[in-house]
């Protein structure tokens, strides 16, 4: 759980900004809270404002220190730091600050670099709802809790100037302090950019993996009008040679006796399921209808009026959003719309 950022020298960010999701005093929506050690927190928060006022650059200083606390142990000497400062701050560090909680416990994490070295570096932990330093470090030199003694050993035998402590650490040393405060930003923390297409396939994994998430997407879809009624393995008729059997209690087949592969689609009241160079007989049909009780016909896409039936299909299935497909559609294609 995120509690605060700081940034400055990223992109438009120059000076210092911070992004804190503790609540003020408003208790309109206190059910909605998060309560930590007697703060209370926003499990939601929104950045707004003109064009080129820097919101897209939080997110990627976001991305910046996810990026270096989970890869900089690899680096090799004189490679460089991934950092897109400021353009009238060229010569001067940036600076990633995070409060965060992770297996309930709170950690304060931040350093300071320019695009060859690690200036500064800090970790704080609070195991017992009081706060401790974990490691401090100033250039090459790192002040170490004895608790955590082995970081100094570690840190003299083969920190760089371009690795960060935690990162090391957490590769070379079994602490499980280090480990949790790494694992947040390895797995606590998603930062979803434009230009990063993951964001469908992680939220089908936490949808499968997780009712409760599934159930309020549903939930959200259902108040939005959507006809989106459930989310399930559902067949997409492609077929590959190079995939696994289907994960499905049953099997389908084409015509030839191949697998048809199972991949995850959103199930909506009206869905299109399409194959190139693929056959369906009426076996394979009435299996589909037996596992999903729905009704099957199948569509030759030879038909002169077979694009129109899609186009009426996608504009029902969109509320009039798309009302056409620009499609190639061609004899040798044969599809299913289930109703």
């Amino acid at each position: 759980m995120l509690l605060e950022f700081s940034c400055s020298n990223v992109r438009s960010i120059r000076d210092k900004i911070t992004l804190n999701l503790r609540a003020n005093a408003d208790n309109t929506f206190e059910n909605n809270l998060i309560v930590f050690e007697n703060e209370r927190i926003n499990p939601a928060c929104a950045i707004y404002g003109s064009n080129a006022t820097g919101k897209t650059s939080v997110l990627t200083a976001m991305a910046i220190m996810q990026n270096m606390v989970t890869t900089s142990h690899i680096l090799q000497p004189g490679d460089f730091l991934p950092r897109i400062p400021h353009r009238l701050w060229q010569e001067k560090p940036s600076e990633c600050s995070m409060e965060y909680v992770w297996k309930k416990t709170r950690y304060i994490y931040s350093f300071m670099y320019d695009s060859k070295q690690i200036l500064k570096e800090t970790l704080y932990y609070a195991p017992n709802g009081r706060m401790g330093a974990v490691f401090i470090r100033d250039g090459n030199k790192v002040k170490v809790n004895e608790k955590f003694s082995r970081i100094e050993t570690l840190c003299k035998e083969k920190l760089t100037p371009n690795k960060l402590v935690l990162s090391l650490s957490v590769n070379n040393l079994n602490y499980d302090e280090l480990v949790n405060a790494f694992m947040f930003y390895k797995d606590g923390l998603v930062v979803l950019m434009n230009d990063n297409n993951n964001w469908l396939e992680y939220s089908a994994s936490k949808m499968e993996h997780d009712n409760v998430i599934k159930d309020m997407f549903l939930k959200f879809m259902k108040g939005t009008g959507s006809d989106i009624i459930d989310i399930k393995e559902a067949n997409s008729l492609f077929n590959n040679d190079n995939t696994q059997p289907i994960p499905h209690k049953e099997t389908f087949r084409d015509i030839d006796g191949n697998p048809i592969q199972m991949v995850p689609t959103i199930e909506q009241q009206t869905t299109l399921w399409y194959k190139h160079d693929l056959v369906l007989n009426t076996k394979a049909i009435d299996s589909i209808k037996d596992v999903f009780h729905v009704t099957a016909n199948a569509v030759d896409f030879s038909d002169a009026n077979i694009k129109n039936i899609i186009d009426e299909e996608v504009c029902k299935g969109t509320h009039g959003l798309i009302d056409r497909l620009d499609t190639d559609i061609n004899a040798a294609m044969l599809a299913l719309i289930v109703d």
